[in-house]
């Protein structure tokens, strides 16, 4: 956030609307954050309830090993992922 304070600074005679918008930007960004967190909920629970998520899961399994016996490079999964699988 260093560069956005950078880039607005109020000058003489501003009434700090800069400031304010800046102060108001990490509580912005969390309920951002927790929106896109219940729509991926959403998501995941309506592919479960319609028996989609778990071949979704399978075929990611499936591709993740045939990927590591040729040798490709394979992230590992998240020990603590957002939505667990």
């Amino acid at each position: 956030m260093g560069q956005a304070r950078q880039a607005v600074q109020p000058g003489a005679g501003e009434t700090g609307q800069g400031r304010r918008t800046l102060a108001g930007m990490p509580e912005d960004r969390r309920e951002s954050a927790e929106d896109l967190l219940k729509l991926l909920r959403a998501v995941t629970d309506t592919h479960r309830s319609a028996d989609v998520y778990d071949p979704v899961v399978a075929g990611d399994t499936a591709l993740r090993a045939a990927l590591k016996r040729l040798d490709v490079p394979v992230p590992e999964l998240d020990p603590d992922p957002v939505l667990p699988l």
